[in-house]
């Protein structure tokens, strides 16, 4: 479903699939304990659940059979029945940690021939997307994506497009070209990023019928079994530089019309995450720019107000005793060490509405050596275009907001 009338918001401006923030029912707080669920999913490799799973189910198993092992020793059997019950015993543990051992080494071989492949195509299907967990976690704050004006217009005006049901509203983007796509702020969990691109909760295949999502994420991140096949299974890649080539790269890759969403900002803007502070990681970045020049893709400017407002953390400003902590660790391990306000025991999101504003495309020549001046040149014009995006809409979607900060 698609609205274009919003109250207060520039004109042509498109909500797709509207969302509302639901009462406090049984329903919502139904809908809340998906949501920690999936929270934990996130913030928490499946791995370590499953590892201390196995630990405690083999611990009280084992301990089971024993003590029926010893209450059948006890009972005055004769001594052949005795026999029986302990080899029994023996054979039903036997039995039980070679299944479950079993299955941890086939995943492991599985993860040995697997290295790598987040760095090409992954294994992205639609099966994963199309979860209705997403659309309940969604739900939840709630989530969703704004077409803005300047992009419904860019689209109108692209000769030879057309979106069947929505001719007249959003024909979508030309998939005769690839697409770097900046999303800002990172916030604590880039809620907007896992909804509108890596979930169809939001129906982002049926808003941009031509183009292919991507997301960018840590390379770190593809290092936890279990956890990295969800997110392979999702559509997400590495934001390494190799990787993000063979998706824009039109002499590495030949298919045009992938959308790849990178948060420029990375670990660094997480710290900077408060409630009402749009504080962009951005004067430092410069490859994000160089590569949009280097592959002729056009970049395209996100913002998701809100997104920084869901989850608190300890206020630590720069320069601060915890701040030099927090930066001296990430030095060293490239992650960083945020120390959220916790709710229900875990790091659970407050329910506050996030908008996920999409701008329009900045075309970009192909220039393979670009110089610093044309890089800072597009640089330049991509804060205009990302700065004017939030005034235009931070009075709308988080009016107590303060102004957008660069650092």
């Amino acid at each position: 479903m698609i609205i274009e009338s919003l109250p207060n918001a520039p004109p042509q401006t498109i909500i797709v699939k509207p969302r509302v923030l639901l009462p406090g029912s049984k329903k919502s707080r139904f809908k809340q304990c998906i949501e920690i669920c999936a929270t934990a999913l996130i913030w928490i490799p499946l791995i370590c659940y499953f590892m201390v799973l196995y630990s405690l189910a083999t611990y009280f198993v084992y301990k089971i059979l024993r003590c029926v092992s010893a209450s059948a020793l006890s009972s005055g059997a004769n001594p052949n029945s005795q026999a029986e019950a302990a080899s029994s015993t023996n054979i039903t543990i036997w039995s039980y940690q070679t299944v479950l051992w079993g299955l941890i080494m086939l995943y492991a071989v599985y993860y040995y021939f697997d290295r790598g492949v987040e760095d090409r195509d992954g294994h992205e299907t639609r099966f994963v997307r199309n979860w209705r967990l997403w659309d309940q976690y969604a739900d939840f704050f709630p989530v969703q994506m704004i077409l803005s004006d300047e992009l419904v217009k860019y689209s109108r005006e692209q000769a030879g497009l057309s979106h069947e049901g929505n001719t007249n509203s959003f024909p979508g983007l030309p998939a005769d070209r690839n697409y770097l796509v900046g999303y800002h702020p990172h916030g604590m969990f880039v809620v907007g990023v896992l909804v509108n691109f890596l979930t169809e909760a939001n129906c982002f295949s049926k808003t941009f019928p031509n183009l292919k999502p991507w997301v960018a994420g840590h390379h770190v991140q593809f290092f936890y079994p279990l956890y990295r096949d969800w997110l392979l299974y999702s559509g997400c890649t590495s934001v390494s530089r190799e990787a993000l080539l063979y998706h824009i790269d039109p002499d590495m890759n030949k298919n045009k019309g992938n959308f790849v969403v990178v948060v420029v900002g990375g670990a660094p803007e997480m710290l900077e995450a408060h409630p009402g502070r749009y504080v962009m990681y951005l004067k430092k970045r410069f490859g994000f720019f160089k590569l949009a020049l280097e592959t002729g893709s056009s970049l395209i400017p996100c913002i998701s107000f809100g997104e920084p407002g869901i989850v608190g953390q300890v206020w630590n400003p720069p320069g601060s005793k915890l701040r030099r902590l927090q930066e001296f660790g990430m030095n060293f391990t490239r992650i960083p060490f945020p120390y959220p306000v916790f709710r229900y025991f875990f790091p659970v999101p407050r329910r506050k509405p996030i908008n996920t504003v999409i701008g329009a495309p900045i075309p970009c020549e192909r220039i393979l050596n670009p110089t610093n001046e044309q890089v800072e040149e597009i640089k330049q014009l991509y804060l205009e275009r990302l700065e004017g995006l939030f005034k235009r809409y931070k009075d709308v979607y988080d009016p107590g907001a303060s102004e957008i900060v660069f650092i």
